[in-house]
């Protein structure tokens, strides 16, 4: 149990992953919520 809890909770967030461009998983998630809020952001607006 102690070894689950060090992979989960201290390596696993700060570690790189290859399957998400060698990032973090926390910082690919602020990557993914900045690019959602830019897509956002660049919509037209509703002309009527």
């Amino acid at each position: 149990m102690a070894v689950f809890r060090y992979l989960e909770g201290r390596y696993n967030p700060y570690r790189r992953h290859s399957s998400i461009d060698y990032l973090s998983p926390g910082a690919y998630e602020n990557k993914h919520k900045l690019s959602q809020e830019g897509q956002r952001a660049n919509l037209p607006t509703n002309p009527g």
